[in-house]
């Protein structure tokens, strides 16, 4: 069967992260991508050189393995990340399979405290880590 191949869709909204008013600065904004894949569309922010990808709510259909294959090679390739992130709600059914499953990718469970982990993100996510070598 043809590898699925992973597009990229910016959807970033208001002004893209540019300064409210006259004469502020502040540092780059995240950028919300969407990684379009023949069966599974994986929604990701990109933060400085790191990729967090969100989990969609439901079970992962069948092919999503090679379909997320397919987003780390692009996370790579063409967004020159240093680390993929994959975020999900720590009440999920399926937390030990995803939790498996990754481990097996190569990902890692991240620490709530990690500086890689968003405030937002430290309680009632799981959060998991890959580095891109």
């Amino acid at each position: 069967p043809a590898r699925p191949i992973a597009t990229t869709c910016l959807w970033a909204p208001g002004l893209c992260g540019g300064p409210d008013a006259p004469g502020e600065t502040r540092g780059p904004s995240p950028l919300r991508l969407t990684f379009r894949t023949a069966r599974q569309p994986w929604d990701a922010v990109l933060r400085g050189q790191a990729l967090y990808v969100a989990l969609p709510p439901h079970v992962l259909p069948e092919g999503s393995r090679e379909a997320f294959v397919a987003l780390l090679e692009a996370a790579e390739e063409q967004l020159k990340c240093q680390h993929v992130v994959v975020v999900f709600a720590n009440d999920r059914l399926d937390k030990a399979m995803l939790v498996r499953t990754f481990m097996f990718l190569g990902f890692a469970v991240l620490s709530p405290t990690s500086p890689l982990v968003p405030p937002a993100l430290s309680s009632g996510h799981v959060c998991m880590l890959y580095n891109i070598e």
